[in-house]
């Protein structure tokens, strides 16, 4: 992995951020996703209310949307980037406040996403950064 990945995943994020803040994915999904984008979030126990695979930029969009509309105003804060040979991993905090209830929700989890061709390719996401760097076949 080199430092030029490592600095795509912080514009990446940083760009995500901001969509969530204007309610507008497709800008951020079709500039950084693969067409081919695979979001996994199977190997999380809690938290998201709904588990699976979505495939492709429109599968990602639709997961994306499904989530902003749970929130009255979404974020997300990578707390690091960590370097995983082919791969970077990356543990984060998102939230906002429930869209009906109003209740604030933060989660924390790791993402460990996969580049190729310079974008991403895919994103698996898991409860703990232990957990994403055995996955990474990282040394923990």
């Amino acid at each position: 992995m080199s430092n030029e990945t490592v600095e795509l995943m912080r514009r990446a994020y940083l760009a995500l951020g901001e969509a969530y803040e204007t309610g507008d994915l497709g800008p951020v999904i079709e500039e950084f996703c693969h067409p081919d984008v695979v979001f996994c979030n199977e190997s999380v126990v809690s938290g998201y209310p709904e588990r699976g695979e979505w495939r492709g930029r429109e599968g990602l969009l639709r997961f994306g949307a499904a989530q902003m509309d749970a929130f009255k105003q979404m974020w997300i804060q990578p707390r690091e980037f960590i370097d995983a040979g082919d791969r970077v991993v990356v543990p984060l905090e998102l939230g906002g406040h429930g869209r009906h209830t109003d209740i604030e929700i933060k989660l924390s989890v790791t993402h460990l996403v996969t580049v190729r061709d310079g974008k991403v390719s895919r994103i698996d996401v898991y409860e703990r950064i232990d957990e994403a760097l055995a996955a990474a076949g990282s040394p923990q």
